[in-house]
């Protein structure tokens, strides 16, 4: 069985796409080394992981500081017979998606955003169901009861800001 190498990606148009991003690991050096682990990459084009992919990982952390406890599920959309990069025939997926459930309010959100150029703007057009997400991606999960898969409700407010500010000031204590 092939196994994904950094190699793989080397001169393939696609960035190692964190699918649990590395900054959200901050406030601990160990597990953000971790988050490096091949098995949580996936080729991504530049123009979506450090654009609006790398926006809703941002607001997703100022959901968390403003909610508290969240689950996460992120995941590619292979399908199933895909381009492939590298040496090791890393499956390029056609799209992502992220969940993100706040257990408290029995409230979540998904998104789905395909494999193109996005630039960092409104999410809004990226939110679906996560029925909808479920059936692209051919999955299952463990979602709380009281979710509802059908809905697209509303966003939450974010300050992207106000993270950014706690972030600097917990992650800075911890170098002193």
């Amino acid at each position: 069985m092939d196994q994904a190498e950094p190699t793989d990606y080397q001169g393939s148009g696609y960035d190692r796409g964190h699918q649990a991003p590395a900054e959200d690991f901050a406030w601990s050096p160990e597990t953000m080394v971790d988050s490096f682990s091949m098995a949580n990459m996936a080729p991504q084009l530049p123009g979506l992981n450090r654009a609006e992919w790398e926006h809703l990982e941002e607001t997703v952390r100022a959901w968390a500081l403003a909610r508290g406890e969240l689950i996460i599920y992120v995941g590619p959309i292979v399908p199933p017979h895909p381009k492939t990069i590298g040496a090791n025939h890393v499956a390029v997926p056609t799209a992502f998606w992220k969940i993100i459930v706040d257990p408290n309010q029995a409230e979540a959100l998904a998104f789905m955003m395909p494999q193109q150029d996005i630039k960092k703007g409104d999410l809004r057009p990226w939110q679906v169901s996560i029925d909808a997400v479920i059936q692209a991606a051919h999955i299952n999960l463990p979602l709380p009861s009281g979710i509802d898969t059908t809905a697209i409700p509303k966003l939450w407010p974010a300050s992207i800001s106000g993270w950014r500010a706690e972030h600097k000031r917990s992650c800075g204590s911890m170098s002193r």
